[in-house]
């Protein structure tokens, strides 16, 4: 019997990555979506589906590549163990900065029609 996994490009990618990057431990999350906690590639949020909603690591701003350990509080904040310490975030929040495009001290946003519009001290940025 083959894997699921095995049958949509998106999931296959998913997969890879996770394998990659030493899938160390896992959690369902209360939303359906499921949490997979790295060795050397961070926090991986995957929908129902297997496909790869986000993926948390170090350069967005972990301590750590390294996830030990994933808990989901009553408030549906994620609590993950690290080599370096203890991390709570909220998934339904959203950073966006240098690492989407986005430079210099933001001073202002707006949306419009679907889109985000950001000023910036180094121009106007927009998101779609």
């Amino acid at each position: 019997m083959s894997s699921p996994w095995a049958k949509s490009p998106v999931c296959q990618r998913a997969s890879d990555y996770i394998n990659k990057n030493d899938a160390y431990c896992i959690r369902q999350l209360s939303s359906g979506d499921v949490a997979v906690g790295t060795h050397t590639g961070g926090l991986v949020l995957l929908d129902r589906q297997g496909n790869i909603e986000r993926i948390i690591g170090k350069e967005s701003g972990l301590a750590s590549d390294w996830i030990t350990s994933i808990f989901e509080d009553r408030q549906h904040a994620i609590w993950l163990a690290t080599d370096t310490g203890l991390v709570r975030f909220t998934p339904s929040l959203s950073s966006f900065g240098e690492l989407q495009g986005i430079h210099g001290s933001v001073y202002s946003e707006a949306r419009y029609a679907g889109t985000m519009y950001i000023g910036t001290a180094r121009g106007a940025f927009r998101m779609r």
